[in-house]
């Protein structure tokens, strides 16, 4: 009979848990971005970018007349879409519960407790808020945020929600100080 000590049980366990975690492959090898396209972002990017290699970026901006510029970032990761933002900026309130919004949405639920003058609308895998905003002859900033591209989505929807959630009022925020948003 062999006796073993409890620090040999000890080693013995965390080099199988170390040995398993190694060979599950998976993980994030790229470095979590602070910027998503023209806008800082914080830790709450963390929860809705998948496992990967290599994080890329593509940014597209458009403008319509004098009144409505749009900036698009794509985020892939190993060249899979895993984040789509949208921030508009516009003279006219878009209602986040509009009727015509209902084809983006899953289960769609206004964001309540906003902690900025604004108003949103969270689904499964899309969410979007429309925020007051005096700067560069915009009224409004309309931010949306789409993880629906992701082939690596969560199966937790309710941690998803809330994870979605927390991103765009975030994002919302960080992209009215991009783009120097006084209200």
């Amino acid at each position: 009979m062999i006796k073993k000590s409890g620090r040999t049980m000890t080693a013995l366990a965390f080099c199988v848990v170390v040995t398993a975690s190694a060979c599950s492959g998976g993980g994030r090898e790229y470095a979590l971005p602070t910027k998503v396209c023209d806008v800082a972002v914080g830790k709450e990017i963390s929860s809705v970018l998948p496992d990967g290699k290599e994080l890329t970026q593509r940014p597209d901006t458009s403008g319509v007349g004098d009144r409505l510029y749009r900036h698009d970032c794509s985020v892939s990761v190993d060249h899979d879409l895993a984040l789509l933002t949208t921030v508009t900026e516009t003279n006219e309130k878009v209602d986040p519960m509009r009727e015509i919004a209902t084809s983006f949405f899953t289960n769609r639920e206004r964001i309540t407790g906003i902690p900025f003058s604004g108003e949103g609308a969270l689904g499964d895998e899309y969410a979007e808020i429309t925020a007051k905003c005096s700067a560069r002859g915009s009224a409004y900033l309309h931010t949306e945020v789409s993880l629906s591209g992701q082939k690596r989505l969560t199966s937790d929807i309710p941690q998803r929600r809330k994870d979605l959630r927390e991103f765009v009022i975030a994002f919302t925020r960080d992209a009215k100080h991009a783009y120097g948003c006084t209200a």
